[in-house]
């Protein structure tokens, strides 16, 4: 199914981009090819909603082995193109002044993860709405983020029903996710550092909406 309705706004996010695929690219050509990968992230939603601005490139691939490839001291063509890096086992950060490319090691979580889209005169594995906030909040609701919890209402609000079905994987940090919402005070200003676009909800909305759809998952 080729997606038909997304929004590719001017932004640094095509430059990010354009690097993570002359990246991906030179692995290829090293005999080292990722054999199957997926754009997600709050950028992906962007695409999708124009919901607030967005610019990293996060990159989903199979297998944690791949990122040695990744690395700047077994790369050299990476080493030359970043600032600065930051990796553990399972993904890798790669930091440009234009803003981050991040690939992490994770499998898909919904039955649907995907769709095909052609971004830049290439044809792109796009994870979905859900997909994508099913990855926030298993892999990082533990940690509340004040964008996450805006894409979660957001996505909410447009997926609520499909959303459901993945009770089991969005509630995994519900508690720990609710409780910083409502007790971190920090996590208001960096709420009020969004720049939104067509999602004009405020905390204490997108507060309400996440957590009566995360109590009815209960």
């Amino acid at each position: 199914m080729t997606i038909s309705k997304l929004h590719f706004p001017e932004g640094a996010w095509q430059s990010l981009f354009d690097r993570a695929m002359s990246i991906l690219d030179e692995l290829a050509a090293r005999g080292n090819a990722i054999p199957t990968w997926s754009l997600g992230g709050g950028t992906v939603l962007m695409f999708y909603y124009e919901h607030r601005k967005s610019k990293d490139i996060d990159i989903f691939i199979p297998d944690p082995q791949l990122i040695n490839y990744l690395k700047p001291d077994r790369n050299d063509f990476v080493e030359g193109l970043i600032s600065k890096h930051y990796d553990n086992n399972d993904s890798i950060k790669l930091q440009f002044k234009e803003g981050d490319i991040d690939f992490v090691a994770t499998s898909p979580l919904t039955k649907k993860p995907y769709t095909i889209e052609n971004i830049r005169d290439r044809e792109i594995k796009v994870e979905t709405p859900v997909e994508i906030v099913a990855k926030k909040m298993f892999y990082r609701g533990s940690t509340a983020l004040a964008r996450d919890l805006f894409d979660l209402a957001l996505v909410i609000e447009h997926e609520e029903s499909t959303l459901s079905k993945y009770g089991d994987i969005i509630n995994k940090h519900a508690d720990v996710f609710l409780d910083q919402c409502q007790t971190r005070s920090i996590l208001r200003d960096q709420f009020d550092d969004i720049d939104k676009i067509r999602f004009d909800k405020s905390y204490d909305d997108c507060l309400q909406i996440v957590t009566k759809f995360l109590r009815s998952l209960k």
